[in-house]
């Protein structure tokens, strides 16, 4: 079989999420980075578009951090957590249950943060002359748990942004071709 497509528009993913948020960035500098549940991926904007550097791809996304916050917890206590309530905690900040076991996995989270804002660095990303925008499930993680101070971060914790966006960008074709045919 051959396939031909035709009048197919593709868009990264992350892209259509932010595109309002790229229009106020003037032109700076910024790194859009998914923290999904199986890998964190930054891509690099520039002027308002993906640039040609290179993207950053890690393997350590929310699953492993899950896991790794669930190794430490069965080091320190003998017993784990279900992935719900940390998943919880790394929505919301909180949750219900002994301080002594959240403080635990409140330090993990953190460490997960320093382990993204270091990952950043190493590809060669300035925290602190760049705009950094993290979407995906692990962006509310940066939000509560992220040392942001005198960093120029966004942070989009709503996992439904994408299709919103994807929404809005179709309309906006849609709208763009009725005016030229009308």
């Amino acid at each position: 079989f051959n396939v031909y497509l035709e009048g197919v528009s593709v868009y990264m993913q992350g892209f259509a999420a932010i595109t309002d948020i790229l229009a106020e960035t003037q032109g700076k500098s910024c790194l859009l980075v998914d923290i999904g549940g199986g890998t964190v991926d930054g891509v690099p904007i520039e002027n308002m578009r993906p640039s040609g550097a290179q993207p950053i791809i890690d393997n350590n996304g929310t699953i492993k951090c899950i896991s790794n916050v669930n190794e430490v917890l069965m080091a320190e206590f003998g017993e784990k957590a279900k992935p719900y309530i940390i998943e919880t905690i790394m929505r919301t900040g909180t949750y219900a249950g002994d301080e002594m076991y959240l403080r635990v996995i409140r330090r993990e989270l953190n460490k997960y943060t320093e382990y993204i804002y270091n990952l950043i660095k190493k590809h060669g990303y300035n925290l602190h002359l760049e705009k950094i925008i993290f979407m995906g499930g692990g962006a509310s993680i940066m939000q509560n748990f992220g040392d942001n101070e005198g960093k120029d971060v966004i942070c989009i914790p709503d996992i439904h942004a994408n299709a919103r966006g994807y929404e809005e960008t179709l309309k906006s074709i849609w709208k763009a071709r009725q005016n030229m045919a009308g």
